[in-house]
């Protein structure tokens, strides 16, 4: 059976041939390979806290990672499928996503909310852009290991405004740990009211699941996926790391016969299986 990743992290100094020999070890057909992240973190390890502020990148800085993840996908005959990972607070978003799609073929776009919450009025005009362009979105839904007391923002009912967006397609990842219930509501009620609409027929919402959910939470959550929402609409990924020592330390082949295991004791079919595994994430990239 194919397998695609649909949850990979750039680290910005990204090898094709390196990520590509990986992926063979791994059994990966494709990934989604995401941007480096457009803020830093600060630390202060003298007084052993972590400080709840970040410092975006600057543009230029933003423009070198977009170009050399874009630059890597290119080599990789359509391997590495590059999502932009964006910040909506950042002045010229707009311009970066145009840059991406004309310049490298950027497929889609990636959104954590790291401090505001996604569907604030003021980045309208964003999804206005992603709208207009036709890409997916991944957000992260659920606990945010990052600093601060960020994870309020992640709440999967925070993403009830992509409802203004019939057209655009999204994914919840992580299941919206330790919100899964929540998270397969949301997505349920996008995915019937879309229906009512015209060109009801495609799916909207999506499940990225990718962990996020502990081994103890596993079989109880993708039970609730398959049985509420059906497997039309779960991707899976893995949150590996695409470069250096980390990538090697990332094992999606394990997290992929762990979740297999899982979806056969459960009774998910071959044909189903190979809907979450590969053909779902071939829709949602489209």
């Amino acid at each position: 059976m194919k397998c695609i990743d649909c949850h990979v992290h750039s680290m910005g100094d990204e090898n094709h041939e390196q990520i590509l020999e990986w992926m063979e070890k791994e059994k990966l057909d494709k990934i989604i390979l995401l941007s480096k992240s457009p803020f830093v973190p600060r630390v202060d390890i003298s007084k052993k806290i972590l400080d709840c502020t970040i410092e975006l990148v600057s543009d230029k800085e933003f423009e070198k990672n977009m170009v050399s993840l874009g630059e890597t996908a290119k080599k990789s005959k359509g391997r590495i499928v590059p999502f932009l990972y964006i910040e909506p607070t950042m002045e010229n978003t707009n311009k970066h996503i145009e840059l991406a799609i004309k310049e490298f073929g950027y497929k889609g776009i990636k959104i954590i909310p790291n401090g505001w919450y996604p569907g604030e009025k003021r980045f309208y005009k964003v999804y206005d852009k992603i709208a207009e362009t036709g890409l997916p979105i991944l957000f992260h839904c659920g606990a945010l290991w990052s600093f601060g007391d960020t994870s309020q923002y992640c709440r999967p009912v925070n993403y009830e405004f992509m409802l203004r967006y019939p057209n655009t397609r999204f994914a919840l990842a992580h299941i919206g740990w330790p919100w899964i219930d929540e998270c397969i509501a949301v997505a349920l009620k996008c995915i019937e009211l879309r229906e009512d609409m015209p060109g009801g027929d495609k799916l909207q919402c999506y499940v990225d699941i990718t962990p996020g959910t502990p081994l103890f939470y596993r079989e109880y959550a993708l039970n609730a996926c398959l049985n509420v929402l059906g497997a039309r609409c779960m991707m899976f990924g893995t949150d590996s790391r695409g470069s250096g020592e980390r990538m090697f330390l990332s094992k999606p082949n394990e997290k992929y016969e762990t979740d297999r295991k899982i979806l056969t004791k459960l009774g998910c079919s071959e044909e189903d299986q190979n809907r979450i595994f590969h053909k779902n994430l071939l829709d949602f990239v489209g």
